[in-house]
């Protein structure tokens, strides 16, 4: 029993560390294109961007359907169980349903980017900042599908 607990220990800490590092990371990456789009547009048109970024925020939350909790809780159950047919199942259905929602959520918002930016943010000139921050919501689906496999 002690072996077993030093073996989950030790591949917990592997984890743990390996997603400090991949966070980590993922936000000096965020900040250093915050600072370089911020100098590049100036305080007017970084507003504009920002703005740009809430519709696709809002959507990658909706996107979720709970999906990420539901991954951290099977992977972990199914993994202490020592079932890893069944675990890869629910992961690859699990990254599956955040594919498809975050690609269709991207085509929404895509698609009617000109319509959002005018009717929600009374902004019509941010249809382009909308458009490219759409990919945001893929690429976010796919990071916290990731994320919470790891965490379980």
């Amino acid at each position: 029993m002690s072996n077993k607990l030093a073996e989950i220990a030790e591949e917990s800490a592997k984890g743990g560390f390996s997603l400090f590092l991949g966070n980590s990371s993922a936000t000096f990456i965020n900040a250093l294109g915050a600072i370089i789009i911020a100098r590049l547009l100036g305080p007017a048109d970084y507003g504009l961007y920002s703005l740009s970024f809430v519709i696709p925020y809002l959507m990658v939350a909706i996107a979720d359907l709970g999906m990420s909790p539901a991954l951290t809780r099977y992977s972990a159950k199914l993994r202490a169980e020592d079932k890893p047919l069944q675990l890869a199942s629910i992961l690859r259905s699990g990254f599956s349903v955040k594919l498809l929602t975050g690609l269709l959520f991207l085509i929404v918002a895509s698609t009617f980017s000109s319509e959002l930016a005018t009717s929600l943010l009374n902004r019509p000139e941010i249809k382009t900042y909308l458009t490219l921050a759409s990919a945001l919501i893929l690429f976010q689906a796919i990071y916290s599908a990731a994320t919470s496999s790891l965490i379980g």
